[in-house]
């Protein structure tokens, strides 16, 4: 074996191993109750981040629709609004279809 297998392995020995003393507990406890608290913080300022960024693409696809929208309203405000819309095509009640000279077979 080389020399830096054998102190990768040295190392991972002594980290490896359950602390024996009570100091060496309260100590351990500490720094993995300290790595838990720095993650949720770090997780909750990303999840802010992401929100923020998230009403702004929202606000900014409305801004930049309002033009359409408004030009929606305004065409069906001047359709009329009597009949019936059925699959698309408006009937009328009493409009008479257009003769075509055509018979049906």
């Amino acid at each position: 074996m080389s020399t830096n297998e054998e102190q990768f392995r040295q190392f991972q020995a002594a980290f490896s191993k359950q602390p024996q003393t009570f100091l060496g507990k309260v100590v351990t406890f500490t720094v993995g109750a300290s790595l838990v608290v720095l993650a949720l913080m770090f997780s909750l300022v990303g999840l802010t981040v992401i929100a923020i960024g998230g009403v702004m693409a929202g606000s900014w696809l409305w801004w930049k629709t309002r033009d359409v929208r408004k030009q929606m309203k305004e065409q069906a405000q001047r359709q009329p609004t009597g009949g019936y819309i059925i699959e698309g095509e408006i009937i009328r009640e009493g409009e008479q279809p257009i003769p075509s000279g055509k018979l049906l077979n």
